[in-house]
């Protein structure tokens, strides 16, 4: 018996696409103790859809956008019996989103480049903000293990496969609108004369579909977030600059630098399996085009990011969808050196950043389900309530929500001012019939309703400053909010 030959033809594969999937697997598991404020709100969505059959933030609000995937509330509603339950299975699509759509890519990018794709794997599995992400409670999981699967289904040379890659993308953009510049930058090298236009219908015509029930609906093709949040350049390329060392996206650059070099050249189509005999039962991989693909969609996405004015969710949220190309980035380099430096880069950079924020990004969904708890009984006597992180208070609170920050809200969206500091008229709390108001308060601020007030946002301060607000409301009690003396402060109006 030749046990070398028997190890290298049986053992050796199977524990290469064993890797490809447990590693991804253990990377979101690890860090399920992440979550997202905003998943609150596309829970609350959900949950009213279920109950109700209207697209609103609550049981008694009017039909609103307010979520930027239009359609995951409707997807969701027959399991959203309540935020809570709605919010469950977000987080569990989420992580099994990612964890499929990376395994899925890993055994497909092992069968194209052998042993070079653990290095990739091991790339992938090691960004933090993915794993953190994964089970975040919003689409971001989902959309990064789309974005996943369809760079695994390019790698094969089949046109059914190229179909269910542009489908998987299509998807991806329906959750994140902001992919589709970078999914017809993707889709670039995968077309052919025969059947372009039909690929591109399939990338793109999912998103052209919501932005058309977008203006039937709403008088707009674009989600409420863009008119609460304006964009910022300035901000969207900081954002970049930092989201780029934190997820590992500069080795999309070092890739394509080789490449160029001439170190960095992948074979065009190669068999990884079939009989010799019959050649339509050969299996082949295009890797080429699959690189191809991988570094347009991440350089393009990055871009995109950086002129659209990036975010305010931690670990580089908006990233996030496209680090699943490094996995075929990082594969596709053949220099020995070149690709072992940058993979001891790369994990090097995430085990330093994972080790400084696991412990504090693994806790917030402890943290946000206590101050539920002990919040939802001091405003469970409330009519309308009113605060700027509408997230947890709309699980909180069953009642109607006034949106301080306009996610949810068209009239506070239109207002002039950024995404926490948006210039509310005065008189906007009478007006809206608000006997709640909730703000956050970070260690050191001045609580006290008046001249003086300071609190965590510049919103909050200001309506904290009116004379207004401090005659007809009065501080009822403050929560603790995770570490470092940060409170909500709950204040209710004066009988």
């Amino acid at each position: 018996m030749n046990v070398g030959r028997i190890s290298s033809t049986l053992i050796a594969p199977f524990a290469m696409h064993a890797l490809c999937i447990v590693l991804p697997c253990c990377a979101v598991i690890c860090s399920l103790g992440f979550l997202v404020d905003d998943a609150f709100i596309v829970a609350r969505f959900a949950a009213t859809v279920h109950h109700e059959g209207r697209h609103a933030f609550g049981a008694f609000g009017p039909v609103a956008d307010g979520v930027t995937p239009l359609f995951l509330p409707w997807v969701l509603a027959p399991v959203a019996t309540s935020v809570f339950t709605s919010l469950a299975w977000q987080r569990v699509l989420g992580a099994l989103g990612t964890a499929a759509g990376l395994s899925w890519l890993g055994l497909c990018a092992a069968s194209a480049f052998g042993p070079r794709a653990t290095a990739g794997v091991l790339v992938v599995a090691a960004s933090f903000p993915l794993a953190v992400h994964a089970g975040s409670g919003l689409e971001t999981g989902l959309t990064a293990g789309l974005v996943a699967g369809s760079l695994g289904f390019f790698l094969y040379n089949t046109q059914t496969c190229t179909r269910l890659g542009a489908g998987c993308l299509g998807a991806a953009a329906c959750l994140r609108p902001e992919l589709a510049p970078s999914i017809f930058a993707a889709m670039i090298p995968q077309l052919h004369v025969e059947n372009a236009w039909r690929l591109l219908a399939l990338a793109l015509g999912p998103q052209a579909l919501v932005m058309g029930l977008r203006v039937g609906v709403f008088g707009r093709p674009f989600p409420l977030a863009v008119l609460a949040k304006p964009s910022d350049m300035r901000h969207g390329f900081l954002y970049v600059a930092a989201g780029v060392v934190v997820t590992g996206l500069w080795i999309v650059a070092a890739s394509v630098a080789l490449r160029y070099a001439g170190k960095n050249r992948p074979r065009g189509a190669v068999v990884v399996w079939g009989d010799g005999d019959a050649l339509d039962r050969e299996f082949t991989v295009n890797r080429s085009r699959a690189v191809a693909s991988a570094e347009l969609l991440a350089l393009t996405h990055m871009a995109t990011i950086a002129m659209i004015g990036g975010d305010w969710m931690p670990y580089a949220r908006l990233l996030v969808p496209v680090v699943p190309c490094l996995l075929v980035c990082v594969a596709a380099i053949d220099g020995a050196r070149g690709r072992a430096f940058i993979v001891m880069s790369a994990l090097c950079t995430q085990v330093f950043f994972g080790w400084s924020h696991w412990r504090e990004a693994t806790g917030v969904a402890a943290d946000r389900f206590a101050v539920i708890e002990r919040l939802a009984p001091e405003i469970a006597g409330l009519k309308i309530v009113a605060g700027l992180d509408v997230g947890f208070l709309g699980a909180a609170f069953a009642g109607p929500v006034v949106d301080l920050a306009g996610l949810t809200l068209e009239e506070v969206a239109r207002l002039p001012g950024g995404h926490t500091s948006k210039r509310l008229p005065e008189g906007f709390l009478d007006a809206q019939r608000v006997d709640g108001l909730v703000l956050w308060a970070p260690g050191g601020s001045v609580t006290a309703l008046g001249e003086g007030a300071l609190f965590g946002r510049v919103v909050e301060t200001r309506l904290a400053r009116s004379p207004a607000v401090a005659r007809a409301f009065y501080e009822k009690c403050r929560i603790p909010w995770g570490h470092g003396g940060a409170e909500l402060v709950v204040f209710v109006r004066r009988n």
